[in-house]
This record gives C-alpha cells, sequence and structure tokens, in this order.
C-alpha cells in the first residue's frame, strides 16, 4: 500500500514538480502496459522502426495490431491520477509534465 501521507507531506514541502510518467498512469483507464510488474516484456517484442521501413510483413503485423488495440485507446478516459495531476498543474504546484504515452489522457484531464 502506497505511503499516501508521506507523499501528501512531499507535494506539501515540494514547490515547483516536475512529473514524469509513463503507461503505468494509464493503465488503469484500460490502456495495457508491454512490460509487467518485473519489467518483463508482456507481449511480443515492439516492431522496430528499420523493420518497419524495409519489410512489408512488418507493416502488416503493425497495423494489424494497431486495429486490434484501437477501441482501447479511443475508449479510454482520464483516471484519477490524470485528473490530480491536472489539479496540481492547475493549481501551479506542477511546473512540467513529461509523458511516454501518446493516449491525450493527460491531456483530457
Amino acid at each position: 500500500m502506497p505511503d499516501l501521507a508521506g507523499l501528501t507531506d512531499y507535494l506539501a514541502d515540494a514547490e515547483r514538480l516536475f512529473v514524469l510518467t509513463g503507461a503505468g498512469i494509464s493503465a488503469p483507464s484500460g490502456i495495457g502496459t508491454y512490460r509487467n510488474h518485473e519489467g518483463d516484456w508482456q507481449r511480443s517484442d515492439p516492431i522496430q522502426h528499420q523493420d518497419f521501413l524495409k519489410r512489408s510483413e512488418a507493416r502488416r503485423r503493425y497495423w494489424a495490431r494497431s486495429m486490434r488495440g484501437w477501441p482501447a485507446f479511443r475508449d479510454a478516459q482520464p483516471n484519477p491520477a490524470h485528473r490530480a495531476l491536472a489539479r496540481l498543474e492547475q493549481a501551479g504546484r506542477v511546473q512540467t509534465v513529461v509523458t511516454q504515452n501518446v493516449d491525450g489522457l493527460h491531456q483530457q484531464a
């Protein structure tokens, strides 16, 4: 169980926050992650850019996977973590949010 009191104290003491997020923040919104909690791949390896450019088979695989995964992205909504970060930004507590995610949920929140 996370130490909510410790997080609350840290946030209260911090003047400016920089937040870095990844796939884990959007998992509760129904968007799967590539790795499990131990860091192991949960799916087949991602398609590499050069492979995508050189091989039509790789492009077909990419687009097939994209079509299968699209409904999760389309239907996802910001979760409490996205909304909490948005509130901290609006309050001027978070100066910068950097995310690896391309789901747009930070912006929607």
